[in-house]
């Protein structure tokens, strides 16, 4: 095998697993505690937040740092049921919303 089949090759394994996550994903989301999960995942890793204006450079780079873990966990969950997602980022954001009126 050439080195160019052995790239192939890694590429179809690497894809296949991708896959075979989705469908596992997929799997869980289809679950109410595998959507509570991910709401839980979500909110501790700060999806859809940004980072607080005016703070310092080195704080800066930590707080992107983990906001880039939700991200990447938003990601290959929107990858596997964009509905499902958004709809559990959606109400986060109105429970998000609805608390900061009750504040005020």
């Amino acid at each position: 095998m050439d080195r160019n089949e052995q790239i192939q090759m890694e590429e179809f394994k690497e894809l296949k697993r991708h896959q075979e996550i989705l469908l596992d994903i997929q799997s869980v989301l289809a679950t109410k505690p595998g959507r509570n999960l991910m709401r839980f995942l979500f909110e501790r890793f700060g999806v859809g937040d940004l980072p607080e204006i005016g703070i310092s450079d080195e704080y800066l780079k930590d707080r992107l740092g983990f906001l880039r873990a939700g991200q990447l966990i938003f990601k290959i969950v929107a990858e596997a049921h964009p509905e499902t997602a958004g709809s559990i980022l959606a109400q986060i954001e109105r429970d998000r919303h609805v608390q900061a009126h009750l504040e005020v």
